[in-house]
């Protein structure tokens, strides 16, 4: 059985490479326009990829297996319909990154990563910063709230033409390192309930509670399962962001 998981986990972290993780919204519902003015899609030459927020008018915060080569990223602010961008959209290259220098790429602990804009963006009524937690903050809520463009069917394949939330309850560290045999950090948040999840498209986005980005969407395995979606806590990298922010 122990076996079994270790094969289980070990596909999970393949998985959990670049634009192949699995990171969707399932089960939850369209957002109104202009209502998460902190969200980002990070762009290829293919197309969205993966989420993040915008956390100061150059940066924004994703997940490091997002990674891609910076010449060939694209980050789209203010976007609401994929496939039809509305006068809101500001469209920039990206001229600088960050990964968390304590980033482990199979364990996934401190899943993190900063892109810098070419140039600052506008602050509009669909353009603005996200609130971020301060450093070793805690937060009571056991309800917050995921964004995304991901498929919406848990087999399915096309992503959300529109942006979607999905509200999913926090689920207590030790119920969720037991899930999965102790791959669970203190850098990492659980949340999720069978039926309502992150999965793929959505991964780098914003995991918000009472109005603070305090996750990024990292792993999980499979989606909308008894297995709840795991995300990097942001209140354990403030210090960090603040630093690439004041200094690169």
């Amino acid at each position: 059985m122990f076996v079994q998981w270790l094969l289980q986990l070990l596909c999970l972290l393949i998985i959990v490479e670049g634009d192949n993780v699995e990171d969707r919204i399932i089960g939850g519902y369209v957002v109104a326009k202009n209502s998460v003015t902190y969200m980002a899609s990070v762009q290829s030459p293919s197309g969205h990829f993966c989420g993040g927020a915008l956390v100061s008018q150059q940066w924004v915060l994703t997940a490091a297996h997002c990674f891609y080569p910076i010449n060939q990223l694209t980050i789209v602010l203010g976007l609401y319909n994929l496939s039809l961008p509305g006068p809101t959209v500001q469209t920039f290259s990206v001229v600088d990154v960050a990964l968390h220098p304590q980033y482990n790429q199979t364990s996934l602990n401190y899943d993190a990563m900063l892109l810098k804009l070419k140039v600052k963006a506008a602050l509009t009524v669909a353009v603005k910063p996200v609130t971020l937690p301060s450093q070793g903050g805690t937060f009571s809520v056991s309800l917050c709230t995921a964004y995304g463009w991901g498929v919406t069917k848990t087999n399915g394949f096309a992503l959300s033409d529109l942006l979607q939330g999905v509200d999913i309850p926090v689920v207590n560290q030790t119920q969720c390192n037991s899930k999965y045999r102790g791959a669970i950090t203190a850098n990492m948040i659980c949340a999720g309930v069978e039926g309502k999840d992150t999965c793929k498209g959505d991964s780098g986005g914003p995991f918000i509670c009472s109005g603070r980005l305090q996750g990024i969407t990292s792993w999980g395995y499979s989606c909308a399962t008894q297995f709840p979606g795991v995300y990097t806590k942001v209140a354990n990298i403030r210090t960090w962001i603040d630093n690439i922010l004041a200094n690169k």
